[in-house]
């Protein structure tokens, strides 16, 4: 059977305080918290102030002047000469001559021949020294006929030279008339 609720009894006297438990284990470190945000920039310092300009160098001395340069084309050499007989069967006879310096010439020349024989032949030639620079021949020419012949060149000479024509007939006397020789000096 059951019985009714009982109440409870009174409460009686507190019994005297235990002694203390022991002290718990230490617990884990805490997480580290999170960097703060940084902080505003300061201010820029002020500009520094401008460093005094240097002095001037001094001016460099002046270059030695140059050698002056040569001077330019001179006026032409030239000569001429007249009627100059070309004997038969002889060495070339000089009909016009021109003494030049050293130098580099353009060399044009000139002469009129004749001879007393029909079909004879004239040969001419421009020389430097005894340099041949230029030659001419002309054959069967007629009788008394006044023939013009030009000879021309560039040359060079290495000392003082005589520039000339020398003109010789084969079979009849002849002559050169009207002679003249040019050296124009280049550079």
């Amino acid at each position: 059977m059951q019985g009714a609720a009982t109440a409870p009894g009174p409460k009686g006297d507190t019994g005297l305080t235990g002694a203390s438990g022991v002290s718990g284990a230490a617990g884990a470190a805490g997480v580290n918290g999170a960097n703060g945000a940084n902080g505003p920039n300061g201010p820029n310092g002020a500009n520094g102030v401008d460093g005094t300009n240097g002095a001037n160098g001094i001016d460099g001395t002046n270059g030695t002047n140059g050698v002056n340069g040569t001077n330019g084309t001179i006026a032409p050499l030239s000569a001429t000469a007249g009627q100059t007989a070309l004997p038969t069967g002889s060495p070339a006879t000089t009909v016009v001559s021109l003494s030049v310096p050293a130098g580099s010439y353009v060399v044009l020349a000139k002469t009129q021949l004749s001879h007393t024989g029909a079909g004879d032949t004239v040969e001419c030639m421009l020389k430097a020294g005894t340099t041949s620079l230029d030659e001419i021949a002309m054959k069967t020419l007629p009788a008394l006929a006044a023939i013009p012949a030009s000879l021309q060149a560039v040359t060079k000479v290495t000392s003082p030279s005589v520039l000339s024509v020398q003109c010789a007939v084969l079979t009849a006397n002849g002559s050169a008339n009207f002679s003249s020789v040019i050296a124009i000096p280049t550079a």
